[in-house]
């Protein structure tokens, strides 16, 4: 005899028998306790069978249901949970001729019920992790901010499937550890965790979390991308053998430079006795320099060295000389007074005019140690906050 698979039955967990023929089979997939199978049946009709209406099965195809396996799920008594597809076998119906060499004689078709066990074996899944903020927007950092601290949650070490009762996730008894590291590692040199291993029992349901921390380097600003790999101790418990399971996760940070104040340096002019001065803005300002980190040969450093420098106030024992002050002109020094001040549009000092007092020379009136008395005043020089791109586009 020949024989033929013509139905399955299955278990769908709700207490209902799931039977599948030539007649329903393109209506799958179809639900059993622990996953779901479609099948595909001979349905051409010179292959039906005119006596049972059956169709020959060719294929089934069994997919288990997400995370699940055998091993990490027993039944009440203990055992591994094994899923059954039930299927009818049936025979050609031929019976051997008692008459040497005379054609098999034609029977009645019957059919018998037999089982497939099919064990779903564990493998190991891959950790998870949520995703991670960009450090951006409103979680920018400005340069040299202080440590900045990001949560890290959704730490599992893969789930296996979810609880009957409470359908919460049960995980995989293992170990997760958890490594960082920065692209720019100028900008941000390390990458700490407050709790870098964790560990999972059978039947752990909840997520783990903790905190990452970096510190961006001083007078620093640029980019990083920062990636957190989560490794797992795979089935055989031991973190860094062969069967750890890996999986990562990246955010940007941006750093946003913070302008620093420019350097510049003392002046010094001369002139005649009863002899106006005309000092102008460029000649004040001259030598100002923007900050620049001190270690240039590092990527993305501070760079305010393309600044330009504008003069906005003069500083006078009659108070601020201003755009907005000129009008009280003369405004009194020590030994003279600014007669003149022309200032923009945008407030900043063009050129001013100094007068020294009448008959006031700095040889005739010397300081106590015989060097020559001055006249001073202070000037305010203001930068227009330019920092240079690491990245070559417009400061």
């Amino acid at each position: 005899q020949t024989f033929e698979v013509v139905k399955l039955f299955a278990d769908d967990g709700l207490g209902n028998v799931v039977e599948v023929t030539v007649n329903n089979f393109t209506t799958g997939p179809f639900r059993t306790q622990y996953g779901s199978f479609t099948a595909i049946f001979d349905d051409t009709s010179d292959q039906l069978d005119l006596q049972s209406g059956y169709g020959q099965l060719i294929s089934l195809t069994y997919t288990p249901d997400s995370d699940f396996n055998s091993t990490d799920f027993q039944d009440t008594g203990g055992l591994d949970l094994i899923e059954d597809i039930r299927f009818l076998v049936q025979d050609d119906g031929l019976a051997v001729n008692p008459i040497p060499g005379d054609p098999d004689i034609q029977t009645t078709k019957e059919t018998v019920e037999a089982t497939a066990h099919i064990t779903v074996v564990a493998i190991n899944d891959v950790p998870t992790i949520a995703p991670i903020a960009d450090q951006t927007g409103a979680f920018q950092l400005l340069e040299d901010s202080a440590t900045r601290v990001v949560d890290v949650i959704g730490i599992t070490p893969g789930a296996n499937l979810r609880d009957a009762v409470t359908h919460l996730a049960l995980y995989e008894p293992q170990s997760v550890r958890l490594t960082a590291v920065s692209s720019n590692a100028a900008l941000i040199p390390t990458v700490g965790f407050a709790v870098d291993t964790f560990s999972f029992d059978a039947g752990s349901t909840g997520p783990a979390a903790t905190t990452l921390s970096f510190t961006p380097n001083a007078d620093r600003y640029g980019s990083s991308t920062i990636t957190v790999t989560f490794q797992d101790a795979g089935q055989d418990g031991i973190l860094d053998t062969g069967d750890d399971a890996f999986n990562s996760t990246s955010f940007d940070v941006y750093v946003f430079p913070v302008n620093d104040a420019p350097s510049t340096v003392d002046k010094t002019f001369r002139t005649n006795e009863d002899t106006d001065l005309t000092i102008t803005a460029a000649e004040l300002w001259a030598l100002s320099e923007g900050a620049v980190a001190a270690d240039m040969s590092a990527p993305a450093p501070q760079d305010e060295s393309n600044q330009a420098f504008n003069i906005v106030s003069i500083t006078t024992l009659d108070g601020p000389l201003t755009a907005a002050s000129v009008g009280s002109l003369p405004m009194a020094t020590i030994f003279g007074q600014v007669v003149g001040a022309t200032f923009d549009v945008s407030g900043f000092l063009v050129d001013l005019v100094y007068r020294p007092n009448l008959d006031f020379n700095s040889q005739d009136f010397p300081n106590p140690d015989g060097s020559p008395l001055t006249d001073q005043f202070d000037f305010t020089v203001q930068d227009n906050a330019l920092a240079v791109d690491p990245d070559g586009g417009p400061d």
